[in-house]
């Protein structure tokens, strides 16, 4: 008999994933639902697995469970449950809900697919490499980073999340900069054959165009195993980002700040003003700073940033930001060139107390070297001014968007 998932979440990654992957073993549907109003019409006809997302809906789902979720466990039904940061009690009160396994975000997606197979009672080959990857955009440029090992299942999430930002930045065909970290060929993390994997798929979002990969690692064995292959031979194989730059006549140079920029929103802005509305989790307020010294960027970002569920803390230099910055901060908006105290110096000083909250910096300069040393610092986005409230609002939603 077929076995079928029932996916509450809004974000389609995982849904596109568990259908590439389980469509392997056969006879596994996936069914997703963007809302607890259309699932609770299926559920007449249960599914072997429910997978329920707590970014959505969440009080419609702790009413859904406690009303069903007990009747559903006894009829078969395995029910997952993913989310942030569960208390004890919160686990204790889903569990007497009738829910079987409860997840963490960011998903740890090999240890949920032996959940997935043990719930359907079926044997999945699973890729437990340990690896670390992200991916984001900037100046039409996709940066992959890669760390500790390669593997097959979060490579696969990898390319949904690659989708999404080119759809995002309406991009066709980016130039890609790949960041190999701890790359060590002859090791097992380090499989070749993934590698090539992944190199061939990127060659494909590029309709074939090596020339536009280059790929950042301090191993030369990179370049010797890469050149085994005709196909990848092309791909440029440097040591810094400022090469890698180069190599893809990147330039970061982008006219001077205008302060008669304070302007209304474009259409695009709004639209994607609507978007980040209909994604906000469960009507939480975000919590953004602002640290810059000029009064006219703070009121361009938020003005871009008004009817969302935000709130805008603003901060005319680094020390007032630092002597007020909290826990509960999600996304900083850092400007680089400040008296007193410059965004250089503030970084420094999160690094310091390892804060791992995400920075977007802003630089008038748009001086390669001034991103590049900003870079240094861990930071994964920047904006050039003058700002675009279109531009800022991409920025907000692939930084703040819930990793898995």
């Amino acid at each position: 008999m077929a076995k079928t998932i029932y996916l509450l979440e809004k974000n389609p990654r995982l849904q596109f994933f568990l259908e590439e992957r389980l469509v392997m073993q056969g006879g596994i549907a996936v069914v997703a639902f963007k809302g607890v109003a259309n699932l609770s019409a299926y559920l007449r006809q249960p599914p072997d697995l429910l997978v329920l997302s707590l970014n959505e809906e969440k009080k419609a789902i702790d009413d859904l469970l406690s009303k069903q979720g007990l009747q559903l466990a006894s009829r078969g039904v395995t029910i997952f449950l993913l989310g942030e940061k569960f208390t004890s009690d919160e686990i204790e009160a889903y569990q007497s809900y009738g829910v079987k396994r409860i997840f963490d975000r960011p998903l740890k997606i090999d240890e949920f697919l032996l959940a997935v197979g043990s719930a359907l009672n079926i044997k999945l080959e699973i890729d437990d490499t340990p690896c670390v990857v992200d991916a984001h955009i900037n100046d039409d440029v996709l940066y992959v980073e890669v760390g500790l090992g390669f593997n097959l299942e979060k490579f696969g999430l990898l390319k949904y999340r690659i989708k999404e930002l080119l759809e995002l930045y309406k991009i066709k065909t980016p130039k890609v900069i790949v960041m190999l970290n701890d790359y060590s060929p002859g090791k097992s993390a380090f499989s070749n054959k993934k590698l090539f994997g992944l190199m061939d798929y990127l060659l494909d979002l590029l309709g074939g165009r090596a020339g536009w990969i280059k790929v950042i690692s301090r191993n030369p064995a990179v370049k010797e195993v890469l050149s085994e292959q005709v196909r990848l031979a092309e791909i440029g194989v440097v040591s810094s980002l400022e090469e890698a730059l180069d190599g893809l006549m990147v330039s970061t140079d982008k006219d001077l700040f205008n302060e008669n920029l304070l302007r209304a929103l474009s259409q695009e802005g709004s639209d994607l003003s609507l978007r980040l509305l209909q994604d906000s989790h469960d009507g939480k307020i975000l919590n953004i700073a602002v640290v810059d010294d000029d009064f006219v960027v703070q009121e361009i970002l938020k003005n871009t940033l008004e009817g969302l569920p935000v709130q805008v803390r603003c901060y005319d230099d680094g020390k007032s930001f630092l002597a007020d910055l909290s826990a509960d901060t999600q996304l900083i908006f850092l400007d680089l060139m400040m008296p007193g105290l410059t965004g250089f110096d503030v970084l420094a000083r999160l690094r310091e107390s390892r804060v791992a909250t995400p920075v977007i910096i802003m630089s008038a300069l748009g001086r390669r070297e001034t991103v590049l040393r900003a870079m240094g610092f861990g930071v994964k986005s920047y904006l050039i001014k003058p700002l675009k409230p279109a531009d800022i609002l991409r920025k907000v939603k692939e930084v703040l968007e819930l990793p898995l």
